[in-house]
């Protein structure tokens, strides 16, 4: 039996792009297999903005109805107001000012809408614990989706699996919170929104009197800083606790876009404190990502005749060009004056907190989905477009086709 893991990265407003890049996947899953992807995927995996997308799947949402949340909820989330403060967020650093900060915003009150706010509007409180339970005929409780959200615990250092499926059966710290707060602390990005902070108990708990005395909670930010790309955290979430086989994983990672704006000696070495504050998000999110995917590649594709790993991201502008010389010693290449996205023919933003360009982050999506050409080919075919590589993914595990 196969099992499919669906895998969400981190970028903030460019989580428009996975939306889209998802909504076609719906569509390609029911095609074939007459399935939500609630409920064709075993393990939906998410962080920072991921987590929202991969939330919002478990809970049983479309792709559109999460779309939606981004276009008209992103000014609640990123408000111009800030975003106009922190473009003299260096003035406002140097005299130790917070409200370059984007708000978490307070649940139940309109008047100050936030990420909270809008996360929790659009879930409403049901808690991790709670979902993908299904009683089957015979008694057993059935777990899936099982939800998988990343955040980075910075008072014990280490990044926080909260997931939604519990073989050992002992209680957690985190089983009733409510998603809505796991998916905030998910996405408190560093620079951008102040730590989030998760009570190690609630009300009600049965804890020493001790610990209750402590009043401790544990802050959280992105979990972008430890895995931007949730695959392979995924991975070893369903070999430890899902019983599953390594060969009989596959998994469907989706990304942001890639911000490839390169950096060179002469700039870096000028940089102080405050420019490195500027630039780390630019620089922190991708590594992560590219190291989850590259390991999860080698891993989930050590055949080439049974390639069980899709990748569906793309460079959001060109960065960097080919050289016009020919001395194979020269192989660097040149950095463009004018970087475009390859498949729009102009540049696009990079910018992961301007809610104005939802628009825009459409359009390159889906000029990715009728232009590229993916390098999926198990058993040696053809390179695919989107599409194609999603339907030929889908086919691979096995099940029943609908469409045929």
């Amino acid at each position: 039996m196969t099992f499919k893991i669906l895998s969400l990265d981190g970028g903030g407003f460019r989580g428009v792009i996975t939306g889209r890049i998802l909504q076609l996947v719906e569509s390609v899953v029911q095609e074939k297999r007459g399935q939500s992807l609630h409920d064709y995927f075993d393990l939906i995996a998410g962080t920072s903005t991921g987590s929202l997308l991969a939330a919002g799947i478990a809970l049983k949402m479309t792709t559109a109805e999460l779309l939606k949340v981004y276009e008209t909820r992103g000014k609640d989330i990123f408000p111009a107001r800030v975003r106009n403060q922190r473009k003299w967020r260096f003035i406002s650093q140097i005299l130790g000012k917070r409200y370059t900060l984007y708000p978490h915003g307070e649940p139940g009150n309109p008047a100050k809408p936030g990420l909270s706010t809008v996360i929790r509007d659009s879930f409403g409180d049901a808690t991790i614990a709670s979902v993908g339970k299904e009683i089957s005929r015979d008694g057993r409780v059935i777990e899936k989706p099982i939800l998988l959200v990343l955040a980075y615990d910075t008072l014990s250092r280490n990044t926080t699996f909260f997931a939604s499926n519990n073989p050992s059966g002992k209680p957690r710290w985190y089983d009733n919170l409510p998603i809505w707060r796991l998916c905030t602390a998910s996405a408190s990005a560093p620079t951008f929104f102040p730590p989030y902070k998760l009570p190690y108990y609630q009300e009600g708990d049965d804890v020493p009197k001790d610990v209750r005395e402590l009043k401790q909670v544990l802050p959280h930010i992105d979990g972008g800083v430890s895995a931007n790309n949730p695959t392979l955290a995924a991975i070893s979430h369903a070999l430890r606790t899902a019983e599953s086989e390594i060969d009989n994983i596959f998994a469907l990672s989706i990304g942001t876009g890639q911000s490839t704006q390169p950096f060179t000696y002469d700039e870096v070495r000028k940089w102080g404190l405050l420019s490195w504050v500027k630039n780390l998000p630019n620089i922190f999110l991708a590594p992560s990502s590219e190291i989850s995917n590259s390991i999860s590649r080698q891993i989930l594709n050590l055949n080439p005749a049974k390639k069980r790993h899709l990748r569906l991201d793309f460079q959001l502008n060109n960065h960097l060009v080919d050289r016009t010389s020919g001395q194979d010693w020269r192989m660097l290449r040149a950095i463009s004056e004018t970087p475009i996205n390859s498949y729009l023919g102009r540049q696009v933003t990079e910018d992961i907190d301007d809610p104005t360009v939802y628009q825009e982050f459409i359009d390159v999506a889906e000029a990715y989905i009728d232009n590229a050409i993916i390098d999926f080919n198990p058993k040696n075919e053809k390179e695919r477009h989107v599409k194609d590589a999603i339907a030929r993914f889908i086919e691979l595990d096995g099940l029943p086709d609908i469409s045929s």
